[in-house]
């Protein structure tokens, strides 16, 4: 009975430690890899030019929305904030919307995600300008395609995308910190 107990309880301490580092070390490296260049010794040779390609768009992508939140007065707070207003249910019904219509324009694809998806924290029309500049139908119909082929929206955790959603925002504050902090240091 000790010995089935002692095994119970490491089983328990092993479970939460990967729970643990699911819901708050994964997020951070999945940030850090992108924003920072960390683990790519980790990434297998075949597929670091994928994973380069897809870092470089989403680090681009990052910064263009940091770009529009600062001319638009939209403080990292609240880009954040935002991200936790977002609802599983709302992106669901956007997905599902775009996935049974014959999109013709990143216009439409802005409007169905307006649509559905609602956030106080800021106005997302600030968000439209940048969306139609960087966006193109071939990008959305490839990330809807992914989506679909990889059950995305039934393996993803919500709350682990927006994790690694706020970790790239908090990672790419670090670094524009840093760049002003070196800035002012200088004599």
């Amino acid at each position: 009975m000790k010995k089935l107990l002692i095994t119970l309880s490491i089983l328990l301490v092993l479970a939460l430690g990967g729970y643990m580092l699911y819901q708050h070390y994964y997020p951070k490296m999945v940030a850090d890899a992108i924003v920072n260049d960390k683990y790519n010794k980790v990434i297998p040779k075949k597929y670091q030019p994928k994973f380069k390609e897809l870092k470089d768009s989403v680090n681009n992508k990052v910064d263009n929305l940091m770009d529009v939140a600062e001319v638009n007065n939209v403080s990292f707070d609240q880009l954040i904030e935002g991200i936790d207003e977002v609802q599983e249910e709302d992106v669901r019904a956007a997905l599902d919307e775009l996935k049974n219509t014959k999109i013709k324009s990143v216009e439409q694809v802005f409007e169905i995600g307006k649509k559905h998806i609602k956030i106080d924290s800021f106005d997302p029309e600030i968000l439209r300008e940048a969306f139609l500049k960087n966006v193109q139908i071939k990008h959305i119909k490839k990330g809807l395609r992914y989506i679909e082929t990889h059950d995305l929206l039934n393996k993803m955790d919500p709350e682990t995308a927006k994790a690694i959603a706020k970790q790239l925002i908090l990672q790419k504050k670090k670094k524009i910190e840093q760049k002003t902090e070196g800035i002012i240091t200088e004599p």
